[in-house]
């Protein structure tokens, strides 16, 4: 054979082997973005509360102000809100709050204090529901607001006393 030749076998074989590592490079970063977007949804474990409350939830509490605006089915739900259910000490409870809307409260358990903290109003006719858990400050929350055009599923961490969104994923109704 001729080192010419050669040459160019060399430079054809090094320029598919070089093509192929380029190809595979790019599946690799492909897949790691496919996996960060899979990691990317909040989980319930990712919110840890190491301390659960385990007495009973203190008979609701209410301030003058609130003595005001507090009443029917959001004083109802309050007072009937028995066992904690969200991030180490709140009792997470929705009620009617008029006009076909479903809306929501947090009831400290230890002292009988509402938070002064809350989520929008959810349509009724759209709402698929809510999760929380005792031992996690991630609330999920899937419907349409009554400001929304369309559905999704939000989730919110509480954090210093406010309810924070976190990400909202849209879907199909």
């Amino acid at each position: 054979m001729e080192s010419g030749n050669l040459k160019t076998m060399y430079y054809q074989c090094l320029n598919k082997e070089l093509k192929v590592n380029f190809l595979s490079l790019f599946i690799l970063v492909l897949s790691s973005l496919n996996i960060v977007e899979a990691k990317s949804t909040p989980a319930f474990e990712d919110y840890n509360v190491t301390n659960v409350y385990k007495g009973p939830v203190h008979e609701l509490v209410l301030t003058d102000a609130e003595k005001n605006y507090i009443y029917g089915e959001y004083l109802h739900a309050a007072q009937n809100a028995k066992k904690v259910n969200f991030s180490g000490h709140y009792v997470f409870f929705t009620y009617g709050c008029g006009g076909g809307a479903l809306c929501s409260s947090f009831l400290d358990a230890k002292t009988g204090h509402l938070l002064d903290t809350g989520t929008d109003a959810y349509d009724m006719e759209y709402w698929k529901g809510s999760e929380t858990k005792p031992n996690s400050s991630l609330l999920i929350i899937s419907g349409k607001t009554v400001d929304e055009k369309e559905s999704a599923t939000k989730y919110f961490i509480l954090k210093d006393n406010s309810l924070n969104l976190l990400e909202s994923k849209k879907y199909k109704n």
